[in-house]
């Protein structure tokens, strides 16, 4: 995410999930501090809080990790992220908990 961005922006790079979904996760993830909204109206752009920001480096090196030693087709980069951790059993983080669980 550059910048402020709208749901229907966000899900419209990614096309493996629908609007509805994409809203759900941004709601989610303003909730627990990785994005703000300058505006709380319906529809007000998204971007990402410092928190977020720092966890870029963590998620582009599950990513890369991903690409050397899992043979997949091609995907979208976040959808990259979400099946990596899914075949290393982690379970999404709420950033409210003390740390990684497994499976």
């Amino acid at each position: 995410m550059n910048g402020p961005t709208r749901v229907r922006d966000v899900a419209a790079q990614l096309p493996f999930v629908s609007e509805q979904f994409v809203g759900k996760r941004l709601a989610t993830m303003h909730a627990d501090g990785l994005l703000i909204r300058d505006d709380d109206r319906r529809g007000a752009p998204y971007r990402l809080s410092a928190l977020g920001t720092s966890l870029a480096p963590v998620l582009r090196t599950v990513s890369d990790w991903s690409r050397t030693h899992l043979t997949q087709k091609p995907m979208a980069e976040a959808e990259r992220v979400e099946d990596a951790l899914r075949r290393l059993h982690l379970r999404p983080l709420n950033c409210r908990d003390s740390g990684p669980r497994l499976g």
